[in-house]
């Protein structure tokens, strides 16, 4: 019996993180999603277990320990690995001077230490041409003022995966993502009453994700700008269209 792929997706409670893990189903394949807000991974985990088989586990991952715990439970459930999205993060705006050592941290440990840790207890169940997508953004490419430890994380996630894709180059694929503004509770608890609809939705990220995986056209290491609809929906294109 060939045993369905398996998509493990960190920050999967919601917006880009919960499109990625309906997306990943909606092809067959068993899903594992993290969060640190238990009551809203509960609510993923209800919505996304209509479609079909999802583990979900409370994880901060930032921290070591639940890290371990977390992808144990999914080797415990599933085996094996075939996807790593590695999507959670947290964004503070706030101007350098007036950033704390603590906040400072706090956006590194979970938009940078969390991709290590994570990567680093799901290699080991990783199977052979696995693809690991790691979520930057635009502000990885280009610093803006107001977003410095933001920005110092998410352009550090794209040196993480040139650097990770050359060690991987004959076993794994990696790539990350860089979108500009998503339509996100992160984003507009950031810039309130930014008009929805000029924003990409989280359903075109995740068709972005989902294309890279499964096709795997683009060069391993590639950090893929996402700033409109047209690239990131090739994917849907090709399939349904």
């Amino acid at each position: 019996m060939v045993l369905k792929r398996t998509a493990v997706i960190t920050g999967g409670s919601e917006g880009i993180g919960l499109a990625t893990a309906f997306a990943f189903m909606q092809e067959g394949c068993r899903v594992a999603i993290c969060a640190r807000n238990q009551k809203r991974l509960r609510a993923a985990k209800e919505r996304l277990a209509r479609t079909g088989d999802v583990l979900a586990v409370r994880c901060d991952v930032g921290k070591s320990g639940e890290v371990k715990k977390f992808i144990s439970t999914v080797k415990e459930n599933f085996g094996k690995i075939d996807f790593l999205i590695n999507n959670a993060g947290v964004l503070l705006v706030k101007e350098f001077a007036r950033t704390s050592e603590e906040e400072w941290n706090s956006v590194l440990d979970t938009n940078l230490n969390g991709i290590f840790l994570v990567t680093k207890h799901a290699l080991p169940i990783m199977q052979k041409n696995g693809v690991i997508v790691n979520v930057s953004s635009g502000a990885g490419k280009r610093g803006f003022a107001h977003l410095t430890a933001y920005c110092a994380s998410k352009f550090a996630v794209i040196g993480l995966t040139e650097s990770l894709a050359d060690e991987l180059k004959d076993r794994i694929k990696v790539y990350a993502v860089c979108p500009g503004g998503v339509n996100t509770k992160m984003y507009h608890s950031a810039w309130p009453g930014t008009n929805p609809h000029s924003l990409l939705q989280p359903e075109h990220i995740a068709a972005k994700i989902l294309q890279l995986c499964l096709k795997q056209k683009a060069r391993s290491g590639s950090a893929i700008e996402i700033y409109n609809i047209r690239d990131a929906v090739e994917y849907v294109k090709e399939r349904w269209l």
